[in-house]
């Protein structure tokens, strides 16, 4: 457990939460930053399970986010349904919608299936941008805030902490999956599919069951975002935020879900924290990504491994400390 940077990720959310419950008013532009981080590890958790356990490459995740969000936002500001509703309904027409696409593209793999899903992810992006429901390129407005049994969710930080536990949440569910007998079943698909169906996986309802997991972690990603944000644009669904989503998954190393985590934040915060340096900001930031592949082949997944290393060696060392202090002491 040690090697894969489950207890450096756990620090991570522990500070993130810290941070949110702690922060005064006049930092609420890093809460707002690292808020928008959180709804997009959520969505990055779900496709880095999809392409690290079953190695199957999908960029529609967005068209998932997009149905959540729209689905929530105009059951909330239409029809004036309480929130929990509103969000358990959108992410489960976005896991159906998954459904259907993982059936459909079961006989696709490599960049036909990136294709697939792509394509997928151009006619949702198309049916919002043009339907008079959803508001068309203008988007939809005024949709009501988050609530939790009544309580409306309306500062930053109340904001800020609900977005975070539902990642923390989602991220130890996927770990638990990843630890399960399911998770052994993945890695034999990831491995050899052949192979896995010859001892018996059935590899068809696996990959499609991930596929569905991935699409309602983004159902439940762009559920929170309408609400987080009072409104919606089409922009927001577009193929630049499908790249965006890649590049968080491969920075933070395929297969390693702390790695994603921490690879979300930093992605989304460093461009905003860099528009004073509006002109050199595209460079730098491109820069900045070739040395993390560079550096680390085996993404932030692989910085975090070796900071648990040290830890539990700093831990190891703490006990020895206290044995030898008594005696130490009864010397003198």
């Amino acid at each position: 457990m040690a090697q894969h940077g489950f207890i450096s990720v756990g620090f991570v959310f522990a500070g993130l939460l810290i941070f949110g419950a702690v922060a005064p008013f006049e930092m609420i532009y890093p809460i707002q930053v690292l808020s928008l981080a959180g709804l997009i590890a959520i969505q990055a958790v779900g496709l880095n399970l999809l392409i690290g356990s079953t190695g199957q490459i999908s960029l529609g995740q967005v068209g998932f986010a997009a149905i959540g969000a729209y689905l929530s936002g105009g059951l909330l500001k239409m029809e004036h349904w309480p929130f929990e509703l509103a969000f358990v309904c959108g992410s489960m027409v976005a896991a159906l919608t998954g459904v259907v696409v993982g059936f459909s593209a079961l006989r696709l793999r490599g960049q036909y299936l990136a294709m697939a899903t792509l394509a997928f992810g151009g006619i949702v992006f198309g049916l919002v941008y043009e339907l008079e429901i959803t508001g068309g390129p203008l988007g939809m407005l005024r949709i009501p805030p988050m609530s939790i049994f009544g309580y409306r969710l309306l500062s930053p930080q109340d904001k800020f902490l609900a977005i975070w536990l539902v990642a923390a949440i989602v991220t130890a569910a996927m770990l638990s999956l990843l630890w399960s007998r399911i998770g052994r079943a993945l890695a034999a698909i990831r491995d050899d599919e052949v192979a896995a169906a010859a001892l018996g996986i059935n590899v068809a309802r696996y990959k499609i069951s991930i596929f569905v997991i991935a699409a309602a972690l983004s159902g439940i990603s762009g559920a929170m975002y309408a609400s987080y944000l009072g409104g919606i644009a089409p922009s927001r669904f577009g193929l630049n935020e499908s790249i965006a989503l890649l590049v968080v998954v491969t920075v933070g190393g395929l297969g390693s879900i702390p790695g994603t985590i921490v690879a979300a934040v930093l992605l989304t915060a460093l461009p905003e924290f860099m528009r004073q340096y509006e002109i050199y900001r595209p460079t730098a930031y491109a820069a900045a990504l070739v040395l993390l592949i560079v550096l680390f082949p085996g993404g932030l997944g692989q910085v975090l491994a070796w900071a648990d290393r040290y830890i539990v060696a700093a831990c190891r060392l703490l006990p020895i400390r206290l044995r030898t202090r008594p005696d130490a002491l009864g010397a003198s």
